[in-house]
């Protein structure tokens, strides 16, 4: 029906081959019988209610308003909307709400309300394709990984995002890096673009790990401590290049990500694994202490299993800690992997 939508395909074929051999009054009432079964379907529809005075209005405010910022509408249906962009592709809208909002208002009014709509909806559509552009094409690299603490984000928001948890707590999540701010990507968009989850990380951990950091190493109690650092808040992202940093290092590493702009690492076997676990606890706390915005204190073990993986992978990261009681030289282990308590202790036994 134009300008409101099609009626849904009947099969009528043997109603007409019937009809065709049949005497004039037989005819008539299969006409009048075929007349009943639209009516019916397009009152299903909800195609009558569209071709009221009310339904009509609507109708022709909303193609007036989108033509007039330079949109063409057409209707699918009677509640779904579909516009086709000036130089763009064609993107339906469901107007339901619209239709509800308006009921009982005169055609001034009606007609005002359209051309809000219209204005609205055509920025909204040109905000949605610059987000997917930004995400589809990031051709100036703005794609990086950053770290969050789950506590960085109102309740039910981190769904939203872009975001894996590769460990307990701890996101990793993809951002736009702008001149003037940093905007996480939304679902959404992400979602809009089209393009696979593991695709859009590796973009955004090879970009951020083009970002330059500063290593320097530390030996505290015999144990090894390298500190990564840099004035960007992308460093986490070159835990997914640790080898890079810390060498061979076959019983993984002991890693910590206290604020966006460091990572700490003690590579397992390289002193005493106690020694080790002790002075980057405690380089944790002191740099979440004195941060404003700080992610974690919390040590992870880098599993070995995390070398070689995909840069579109999260790693291996499980959180462990330690009790050190100095005065009774007693160590409790805080860990629920069996692997890592094991492997303490044979480096431990090992000295």
């Amino acid at each position: 029906m134009p300008g409101i939508g099609a009626l849904r395909d009947s099969d009528l074929r043997e109603t007409f081959e019937r009809a065709a051999v049949s005497s004039a009054g037989a005819r008539s009432e299969i006409a009048a019988s075929v007349a009943n079964h639209l009516v019916d379907s397009a009152r299903e529809q909800g195609i009558l209610s569209a071709l009221t005075s009310d339904g009509a209005v609507v109708v022709s405010a909303l193609r007036d308003a989108f033509h007039e910022v330079g949109a063409q509408a057409s209707f699918q249906g009677v509640n779904t909307l579909v516009v086709q962009l000036p130089d763009g592709p064609s993107i339906s809208t469901d107007i339901g709400s619209f239709r509800s909002g308006v009921e009982g208002a005169t055609p001034e009014q009606v007609n005002q309300h359209a051309s809000a709509f219209a204005h609205a909806a055509l920025e909204q559509f040109a905000q949605a394709t610059r987000n997917n552009q930004a995400v589809s094409t990031p051709a100036s690299g703005r794609l990086r990984v950053r770290l969050y603490p789950a506590s960085a984000f109102p309740e039910g928001v981190v769904e939203q995002l872009l975001a894996r948890e590769i460990a307990p707590g701890l996101w990793q999540t993809v951002v736009i890096d702008r001149p003037e701010s940093l905007q996480p990507v939304s679902r959404v968009t992400h979602e809009q673009s089209g393009r696979p989850d593991a695709e859009v990380f590796t973009e955004a951990v090879a970009s951020a790990l083009e970002e330059p950091v500063e290593a320097s190493e530390h030996e505290l109690s015999g144990a090894r401590i390298v500190h990564l650092g840099a004035q960007h808040p992308y460093v986490g992202a070159h835990a997914h290049a640790l080898d890079r940093f810390v060498g061979e290092a076959p019983h993984g590493v002991l890693v910590a990500f206290p604020v966006p702009q460091v990572i700490l690492a003690h590579p397992l076997g390289q002193g005493h694994p106690i020694a080790g676990m002790d002075h980057l606890g405690q380089l944790a706390q002191r740099f979440a202490d004195d941060a404003e915005k700080p992610i974690s204190p919390q040590l992870y073990w880098w599993h070995p299993g995390s070398r070689g993986r995909a840069q579109g992978e999260p790693l291996d990261l499980r959180p462990v800690g330690m009790t050190l009681d100095h005065e009774t030289r007693s160590v409790t282990l805080h860990t629920s992997d069996d692997e890592f308590a094991s492997l303490v202790d044979s480096l431990a036994r090992q000295g």
